[in-house]
């Protein structure tokens, strides 16, 4: 069975998110992929609320921006610097105040300190000011330079052309990994599935005419939605006696029995004891 558990709860987690939750120590405390699923069925009785998910997703949101905008700095594709790729690395510690990127010219001088802010245009404007008196230039994301621009305040502003709600998005498709809504929609699916194959496997070793078996699996996954589902039906209706291909039963009817000893101590095979 292909392993749909591990792709679909990985939901591609992008580089920069992995980054992030890393670097946010969520690592080890979550997982990440199909783990922080795992996680998130582990917590059946005591799910993240939608706040906690709410307030992860923004911390891995900023933590985010602030690698792309460091990442556009290495590059040269960062706005005032266009064309002239530099060091640049993240503060030291998650807690420094001040800013967050800094960029370093090629003989090691810090030549801007950056104040990376992911968060809506009235969340930052109250302290803007904090900012630029001390000449630290704040980026933001691509909705929020547009108003501050409608604000007046365009010039006080790092427009990096980073979507929020591109980002917003992405970070939460991974964060969503979490959520108890989330892992029950993606595994439990895949559970009920394995289950059906199995009963199907058992009702054909019991006697069961295969046709009315694959009928029996139709109904049973179009109630459970597996991703699967088609793939086991059509090996259902196609396999020669009604087993699924590489599932085959070792009694099956092209499969000789295991040998046996007769009484006089001399080895047979199974078949042949049986027949005299």
């Amino acid at each position: 069975m292909t392993d749909t558990v591990t792709d679909s709860a990985s939901d591609t987690w992008s580089s920069e998110v992995l980054e992030a939750w890393a670097r946010l120590g969520h690592e080890a405390k979550y997982g990440t992929g199909a783990e922080a699923g795992v996680y998130g069925l582990s917590r059946v009785f005591d799910p993240l609320s939608e706040d906690q998910l709410l307030g992860l997703t923004n911390s891995v949101k900023g933590t985010a921006m602030e690698i792309r905008v460091r990442e556009r700095a290495q590059s040269g594709e960062f706005p005032g610097l266009e064309g002239l790729p530099s060091d640049a690395h993240l503060s030291t510690s998650l807690t420094q105040s001040g800013h967050d990127v800094e960029i370093v010219n090629s003989a090691g001088e810090v030549i801007e300190r950056i104040q990376v802010k992911a968060g809506s245009w009235e969340s930052i404007a109250p302290r803007l000011s904090e900012y630029t008196d001390q000449g630290i230039a704040v980026a933001v994301t691509s909705e929020t330079a547009a108003r501050a621009r409608e604000a007046g305040f365009g010039a006080s502003v790092i427009d990096t052309g980073i979507s929020g709600t591109e980002l917003t998005e992405r970070v939460a498709s991974s964060v969503d990994n979490l959520g108890l809504g989330h892992s029950v929609d993606e595994f439990l699916p895949e559970l009920a599935f394995a289950s059906v194959a199995l009963s199907a496997v058992m009702r054909i070793r019991t006697g069961q005419d295969p046709a009315d078996v694959a009928v029996w699996v139709k109904s049973e996954i179009a109630s459970t939605g597996a991703a699967n589902a088609a793939g086991l039906a059509a090996e259902l209706m196609t396999a020669p006696d009604g087993c699924p291909r590489g599932r085959r039963p070792r009694n099956s009817l092209d499969h000789r029995a295991p040998p046996v000893r007769s009484s006089s101590g001399s080895r047979s095979q199974g078949v042949a004891a049986a027949a005299a």
